[in-house]
């Protein structure tokens, strides 16, 4: 596509200069807003402090003890939005994590969201099955008030995030 959008640039410049000047002028006038916007967004995302592009340090400690003391292949269960975070960190699998690399993302935002909002300790077999390790922290607290199951060991803590190890 770059290299089409190149050749007919290319033509227009060839046969009326006048013209080709006037579209890269356009261009660039068109591009320089977007990037603006996104750069702009960035700082104001920065500013307000957005949960959603922060980690606390204790969720930090918490993702360097699972790639240090998990094995490659382990899958996690943790919030949405902490589930963006595990792969990039980590390198291990979540059950959700970022919408368009998660196979059948909605369900299984939908199958995570019910797990950690089940306040009587059912849980869904299905959102669950096969999981190694839950990372629990504030942002699966704020997902509901999840009792946790008996079949869950604690294997690592710091401040407010917790990980289980499933039996």
């Amino acid at each position: 596509l770059a290299g089409l959008a190149a050749y007919g640039l290319d033509n227009i410049f060839t046969r009326r200069r006048s013209f080709g000047i006037a579209i890269l002028i356009l261009v660039i006038a068109l591009i320089i807003p977007t990037n603006l916007m996104i750069l702009l967004g960035g700082i104001q995302a920065v500013q307000e402090k957005k949960e959603s592009i922060f980690l606390t340090r204790d969720e930090i400690r918490g993702l360097a003890w699972l790639e240090d003391n998990t094995e490659e292949q382990a899958l996690i269960l943790a919030s949405p939005q902490i589930g963006l975070y595990i792969p990039a960190y980590t390198g291990r699998r979540v059950f959700y994590g970022h919408p368009y690399e998660t196979a059948g993302a909605l369900q299984m935002e939908g199958l995570v969201n019910e797990f950690f909002s089940a306040a009587d300790g059912g849980r869904s077999a299905s959102a669950i099955q096969g999981a190694d390790y839950l990372f629990f922290g504030n942002r699966e607290r704020r997902l509901g008030e999840r009792a946790l199951d008996s079949d869950l060991e604690l294997v690592y803590e710091s401040g407010d995030v917790q990980i289980f190890e499933f039996k």
